[in-house]
């Protein structure tokens, strides 16, 4: 069995890089549907994922087919894996805080910009360092501390998520709750394989369970963005006829009206880009609960951005602002 064990970790190494890509291509067509934000969240932690596994890749292959190979090729391998797998944390916390429907603050992406940093000069120290002062290469000691960290902010999200699901919104909550659970075991099992002899218990390589672990991971992406896909666009109009007498709402149906008469009120009154959003779909006559599935954010944030929108516009209700880009249409 211990002959074959690095073939087959070799195996699920490819295997996991392709399931990387097909999982990237299913993201890439959901995010291109408009489904807002999260689609492009996800395509980025799995492209920084894809890093992670061409690094555990080369090194595998470097250590499995050379006899002894340079320790600067293998700690370059590391410090590629580092980075990448500091990436694919920050995009997971910002996937959470999108599901919990709350604005992420440009705070927490500058702390997660400083903190890759921050990691990845103290793993570097340590593996090259760490031991004296000459370069010593121990890759072990490098990979350790930014994967336990990343085990450990992917559990408190994991986390937060499951005790807040709740306010999360329906059409997304299910598919939250697994990832989050798959977030937490995925942890716990990466901090025992860091913190345990298991790659010697085992006799193959370093992370010998992070592939069979990323595979299902990929399988559990592909499987969600398929449903998605496959999952027809909602397309309930509930305002249509709530206090549209004149009829004028059917007036913008046309998605290319629509985007026309949002993009100009967004010039003119300086709407952000997702106030843009969800002012074409109420102008489409979208409720609350419809906009908040399309965008993937919750129907408290619709309703603050649509608070928002009014407040901008001078708007007093969404018949106003209906009225209103119906007439700067017909004025320009």
């Amino acid at each position: 069995m211990g002959g074959a064990m690095p073939y087959l970790v070799l195996a699920s190494l490819l295997l996991a890089l392709l399931s990387a890509v097909a999982a990237s291509t299913l993201l890439a067509l959901v995010g291109r549907r408009g489904s807002g934000e999260m689609p492009v969240l996800a395509l980025r932690a799995e492209i920084a994922l894809a890093f992670v596994l061409l690094a555990n890749l080369g090194g595998f292959i470097a250590e499995s087919l050379i006899k002894a190979p340079d320790p600067r090729l293998l700690f370059a391998l590391m410090s590629l894996a580092n980075l990448a797998l500091g990436a694919m944390t920050w995009q997971f916390a910002a996937l959470s805080v999108a599901a919990l429907g709350g604005k992420r603050p440009a705070a927490l992406d500058a702390a997660f910009i400083l903190g890759i940093v921050a990691v990845y000069v103290v793993s570097v120290y340590f593996a090259a360092f760490g031991s004296g002062p000459e370069p010593a290469y121990d890759n072990r000691v490098g990979f350790l501390i930014p994967s336990i960290l990343s085990a450990l902010c992917a559990s408190v999200c994991g986390a937060t998520v499951l005790l807040r699901s709740a306010g999360i919104v329906p059409e997304i909550r299910g598919t939250a709750r697994i990832c989050a659970v798959a977030a937490l075991v995925i942890s716990v099992i990466s901090i025992l394989n860091e913190t345990m002899p298991l790659a010697r218990l085992l006799g193959v390589a370093q992370l010998p369970l992070s592939p069979f672990i990323l595979l299902g991971m990929n399988a559990l992406v592909i499987s969600l963005a398929w449903r998605s896909l496959n999952k027809p666009a909602s397309t309930a109009r509930p305002e249509v006829d709530k206090g549209n007498p004149d009829g004028e709402l059917e007036a913008l149906l046309d998605e290319a009206k629509v985007e026309e008469a949002a993009r100009r009120l967004a010039t003119e009154f300086g709407l952000s880009e997702r106030e843009r959003e969800v002012a074409a779909l109420a102008l489409s006559g979208y409720g609350n609960a419809a906009i908040a599935e399309r965008l993937f954010i919750s129907s408290f944030t619709v309703k603050n951005h649509l608070h928002a929108i009014l407040g901008k516009t001078g708007a007093a209700t969404r018949l106003g602002l209906l009225r209103m880009a119906l007439s700067r249409r017909s004025t320009r």
